[in-house]
């Protein structure tokens, strides 16, 4: 098993009255037979996000593109948003020793404030270092600016002439800004599906490229991903973990006011699968004046910062506590440097079994506290793992899209934003 969900603990038979009835539950999850069925024509006609996960005949050449990436210092990616979250949760597990085999320095650059931006690059040895532009549209500004920015300082260490041996970009077909800059000057472009939305791209090479550069197995990668889907759309909707996920944020929200889902990291090689997640439901689900707000935590940083908060505050969030089982080992603490101190009770203990200790009592607090509280737990954080757990995250976002009746995959209020900037950027 890659990973195991407990919603217990959301349920008013296990929390009270702050907790979701099955018989509410219920409704939810039926209703989802639909989406099911919707999901499985979806893939048959091709349908991307759910075609990704069985796609191999592309790996051997983005190994290619990896392979001469790393054999540079330095691997810098620009992109923002889904062109970048992806990439930086899968980068976040490579362990030590992929990273000692001939690994570069992986960089995902995605905002625009130009002190750190600058800074980075004093720092870099440009002449050692790859650039990887990542743009669906081929034209965000952001991303866009980036490379502009970048551009005078390459043009002063390195000959334009082999820019084609150290920068890619990746944009959809057509006549857009960085196909035209790639025309310009002579920069290989590889494609970007323009049927796939970026926040669903992580299994397309936008996700994948990355993790090959940092010597992950992108089949591996895949294949767990293909391993959830294969069971959400062959099993009974009332056992396909993502509906049950999906059944209990969309029940909490319209008949529980319960509208901030917190997703709690207790793993630091967790933190930007949260991020990724965070993304991934605002955009997709927060249209007509519906969704619910997604937040950030790492555990047990935010116990200490915004517990009280959690424990006494307004009952309008709902939980997801996302755990390992398996992690980096360290030594145990012996009882000679406890003497005299007070803490006899970490003799014997290590920083992992303290990481678990808070993990269990902080999801036994918000329970008892009657706050709704799922657990993920996560066997062993891999690839396989991680293709597991985000396309948990797609479908369960997916099927929520479903219950409240809104297209998960546009995002028109983002797009008004883009043309305001382009305005204000134009009349200055």
């Amino acid at each position: 098993m890659l990973y195991s969900q407990d919603c217990t603990h959301c349920f008013s038979d296990s929390i009270g009255d702050s907790g979701l009835k099955k018989s509410v539950f219920n409704k939810y999850i039926s209703r989802l037979e639909f989406a099911q069925k919707d999901l499985i024509t979806a893939q048959k006609i091709g349908v991307p996000y759910l075609k990704l996960p069985s796609k191999t005949d592309d790996l051997d050449q983005l190994q290619k593109v990896a392979d001469k990436y790393r054999t540079f210092d330095n691997v810098v990616i620009f992109g923002t948003g889904g062109s970048s979250l992806g990439a930086e949760a899968l980068q976040q597990i490579s362990d030590i020793t992929k990273r000692g085999s001939g690994a570069p320095k992986l960089h995902i650059i995605t905002n625009i404030d130009p002190y750190t931006y600058l800074a980075r690059f004093k720092k870099m040895d440009l002449t050692r270092t790859g650039f990887i532009v990542i743009s669906k549209s081929g034209g965000t500004v952001e991303t866009i600016m980036q490379f502009l920015t970048v551009l005078p300082l390459l043009e002063t260490k390195i000959d334009p002439n082999t820019f084609k041996d150290i920068i890619t970009f990746i944009a959809e077909p057509g006549n857009n800004p960085l196909r035209l800059l790639s025309k310009k000057y002579d920069i290989p472009v590889l494609d970007h599906d323009p049927e796939l939305g970026g926040r669903y791209s992580v299994f397309s090479l936008v996700g994948v490229l990355p993790a090959l550069i940092v010597g992950l197995s992108g089949n591996e990668f895949r294949q767990g991903a293909k391993e959830i889907l294969d069971q959400a759309l062959n099993t009974d909707i009332s056992q396909v973990p993502s509906a049950i996920g999906a059944s209990v944020a969309i029940g909490l929200l319209e008949h529980k006011n319960v509208n901030i889902s917190v997703l709690l990291a207790y793993s630091d090689r967790l933190g930007s699968l949260a991020r990724w997640y965070r993304q991934l439901w605002a955009e997709s689900l927060g249209k007509d004046g519906k969704g619910s707000t997604p937040l950030y935590g790492m555990g047990p940083v935010d116990q200490h910062s915004q517990l009280q908060l959690w424990l006494d505050g307004p009952k309008d969030k709902v939980f997801t506590v996302l755990r390992t089982e398996k992690d980096v080992k360290t030594e145990n603490i012996t009882g000679e440097v406890l003497e005299g101190i007070g803490m006899d009770f970490l003799k014997g203990h290590s920083l992992g079994e303290l990481m678990q200790a808070s993990c269990d009592a902080t999801t036994q607090t918000l329970s008892d506290k009657g706050r709704p509280t799922r657990v993920i737990n996560i066997t062993e954080i891999t690839e396989k793992s991680m293709g597991a757990v985000m396309m948990h995250f797609i479908l369960e976002t997916v099927f929520s899209a479903f219950l409240l009746n809104v297209n998960p995959f546009d995002q028109p209020a983002v797009e008004h934003g883009k043309i305001l900037m382009k305005n204000a950027l134009e009349k200055s």
